[in-house]
């Protein structure tokens, strides 16, 4: 059987409203592509299993990510082409804590890429953009807006870039770049 896609096409948001909600699980070699993830008291997306995407570079795979953070503790995850804590214009703050939460389990995570259609815009998180937790394996962080517009041409509303969980080790290497 071939992998799970969710493809929202830009027409379905996900509303946590506001309640106490695990927000939506992937697991192994699934894809989503396309959404607007809004109003989670928790994770908007766990990211678990091994092999997942979250996003895409082509039109419309851009998945928006508003108010929480999803959280990867799977294997060879590739988080591309998203916005997170800003809305679709690419400007306008709508944020909560983090981002990206990288947890115990992940390695083999990338997070953005050289190419331009590749780049996450992070910004606008009260506390990280992306926070590396204990035992969280090895990772690649590249190329992505961290702090800005989706332009990259100004600073917009930002906590700290990418932040390390007090008193962590970290069995694999981080690579930012």
């Amino acid at each position: 059987m071939g992998a799970d896609i969710l493809s929202c096409a830009g027409n379905i948001t996900f509303d946590g409203n506001a309640a106490t909600y695990n927000g939506l699980r992937m697991g192994g070699s699934a894809t989503i592509k396309g959404c607007t993830f809004t109003n989670h008291a928790e994770a908007a997306v766990y990211i678990e299993g091994s092999g997942n995407t979250f996003g895409g570079t082509a039109d419309g795979e851009r998945n928006i990510v508003l108010d929480r953070q999803i959280s990867i503790s799977g294997a060879n995850t590739t988080v591309i082409g998203n916005y997170f804590g800003v809305t679709s214009d690419g400007s306008t703050c709508d944020a909560g804590p983090q981002g990206i939460e990288l947890a115990s389990g992940s390695s083999g995570t990338v997070i953005g890429g050289d190419a331009a259609n590749e780049r996450n815009v992070i910004s606008c998180q009260s506390s990280q953009n992306i926070l590396v937790k204990n035992g969280a394996g090895s990772a690649t962080i590249s190329g992505n807006y961290i702090g800005t517009n989706a332009a990259g041409t100004a600073g917009i509303g930002s906590g700290t870039g990418i932040g390390f969980e007090s008193g962590a080790t970290y069995a694999s290497a981080i690579t930012i770049g």
